[in-house]
């Protein structure tokens, strides 16, 4: 069963929402794969020089500013850290208020 991989309580939300909407099985079943809930982005440094990140078993969608990010990755380790975070969290950046003209944050500097 791949609900397993899911947050019981995603699923409980879903159907206690489907419930009042007549939704095929399928219908449902989808809806449980793409919930995403807008969470804070909380994390704590480590002494080991890395980052964790307080992530929700579901997925979820954060915001950044690129200051701030800039800061939370100066080391190797906080930056494998946050690309293990994006492999199943939404992060949004955005931009510094120098930028002037419109371009948009190098997620992979040269």
């Amino acid at each position: 069963d791949d609900q397993s991989i899911v947050d019981p309580r995603v699923v409980d939300h879903w159907r206690d929402l489907t419930e009042t909407v007549d939704l095929s099985c399928a219908a449902r079943e989808l809806l449980v794969l793409i919930y995403m809930k807008n969470v804070k982005l909380r994390y704590k440094l480590v002494p080991n020089g890395g980052v964790v990140f307080e992530a929700p078993e579901y997925c979820s969608s954060s915001s950044i500013d690129e200051r701030r990010l800039l800061r939370l990755v100066r080391t190797m380790e906080r930056e494998a850290d946050l690309q293990r975070y994006v492999r199943r969290h939404i992060l949004r950046i955005y931009p510094m208020n120098q930028r002037v003209d419109s371009s948009n944050f190098d997620p992979v500097p040269a």
